[in-house]
């Protein structure tokens, strides 16, 4: 079944693309949309149209902070919505409020964001690499010395798992990283080897799950690897 915008039965959904889906306790669906009038918009869980959330800037809603990459939802059940102009929309769901977020220090596009048991949030960073980020004091760390990297090579995380005291690490060109939180450091690195079948075979790494303790599932430019942690081979 497709969900599109239905004037007539009051599915007012934007005419572009989806960026993200995150689903809220309730069963509503946020869905954020990647273009300049996109924002934000609340389903129910049928995906029926319940409301539109725009920031509104010179008087217009078409502008790069509705232009959203993705979603996320920290301890606090605030919604963030880091967009293309660099900011954060961010979404109080119990007062209904929305508001565009700047960062001068953390300004670029965020491409993944997650939150540890602590007061840490963790971004995966179009151009700063790996970004930590104090909840209660809004310190901000950058970690961009990939292993296996040159000075060329782009500082962008596609996307984060965590793992305890570590953090599994996709990148755009450094392939899969593993980042040690009590060192403060990366300190694994699985790249293209040619001269080994049991390598990675893709270098740009977009997305990671856990499929259990033991193993994890990478999404690659070059198709899916299963990753054995114990004997750390593909």
């Amino acid at each position: 079944q497709t969900h599109k915008r239905d004037v007539g039965n009051g599915d007012l959904f934007p005419l572009s693309p989806a960026s993200d889906f995150l689903q809220l306790q309730n069963g509503d669906v946020l869905v954020s949309f990647y273009y300049l009038n996109g924002g934000i918009v609340k389903a129910d869980n049928n995906l029926h149209f319940k409301k539109h959330y725009l920031v509104l800037k010179n008087r217009t809603v078409n502008n790069g902070s509705n232009q959203v990459w993705n979603l996320f939802k920290d301890n606090k059940g605030i919604i963030w919505g880091p967009n293309q102009y660099n900011s954060i929309l961010k979404l109080n769901l119990a007062t209904e409020n929305m508001i565009d977020e700047e960062d001068s220090i953390l300004s670029g596009p965020i491409i993944m964001i997650k939150q540890d048991s602590g007061s840490f949030i963790w971004m995966g960073h179009w151009r700063k690499g790996l970004v930590k980020m104090n909840v209660d004091t809004k310190e901000k760390s950058f970690y961009t010395q990939f292993l296996h990297s040159d000075s060329n090579n782009k500082k962008r995380v596609e996307s984060l798992l965590l793992d305890g005291d570590k953090i599994w690490v996709g990148t755009n060109q450094n392939g899969l990283q593993v980042f040690d939180k009590k060192k403060e450091k990366f300190t694994e690195a699985f790249v293209v080897n040619t001269k080994d079948k049991t390598s990675i075979t893709n270098n740009s790494v977009k997305d990671i799950l856990e499929y259990n303790k033991d193993t994890l599932i990478i999404a690659t430019l070059m198709g899916v690897n299963i990753f054995d942690k114990k004997l750390k081979t593909f």
